[in-house]
């Protein structure tokens, strides 16, 4: 359903992430105290071609920190509007409340990839204007309707987590937990 600017490889990404901690530290001074957060652990443009006419299944980010103890969150910002047509972001409300896991990247080995049809029919379009900012809670279970229009969807997405716990990466290794 998309791609990240990490698909370009590392030079690429690395070019991306450096232009997007300038962004982050222009906006979220902003609405946060910069120095108790981590806001440049993961800096990616997500794009969405033209091309791609089927949605992005519903899925919830990986964890920063451990969400026992406490949240962590995606700021997302739209560069063009997002409307329906263009792939808007879908949310399953408050599902932040209610899905709680360890989650890896690894979007097969979630316990909502057998649910993700059924899923799709309770949540919501957000649509957004371009310089627009959503934060949600990473355990949110969103989703993204298809691009049918002839431009490319690109939005920029930050992770952000407090400093007050350490940051934690979970990972399947040799098919073991």
């Amino acid at each position: 359903g998309f791609i990240t600017s990490a698909n370009y490889g590392f030079d690429i990404q690395k070019h991306i992430h450096q232009d997007l901690r300038k962004v982050n530290q222009d906006i979220l001074d902003k609405i946060f105290f910069t120095d108790k957060i981590y806001h440049d652990l993961l800096n990616v443009l997500v794009i969405k071609f033209n091309k791609d006419k089927k949605e992005f299944y519903a899925h919830q980010d990986i964890p920063l920190v451990d969400e026992l103890q406490a949240s962590t969150v995606f700021a997302w910002i739209p560069t063009t509007d997002i409307k329906d047509k263009n792939g808007a972001l879908l949310v399953l409300p408050k599902s932040h409340k209610s899905f709680r896991w360890q989650r890896t990247h690894d979007q097969s080995e979630s316990p909502l990839k057998n649910l993700r049809d059924e899923i799709l029919i309770f949540m919501i379009p957000i649509q957004l204007y371009k310089g627009d900012l959503v934060l949600f809670d990473n355990s949110l279970v969103h989703a993204s309707l298809p691009n049918f229009t002839n431009d490319t969807r690109i939005a920029m997405n930050t992770g952000i987590a407090s400093k007050n716990f350490p940051l934690i990466h979970y990972q399947r290794i040799n098919n073991n937990n």
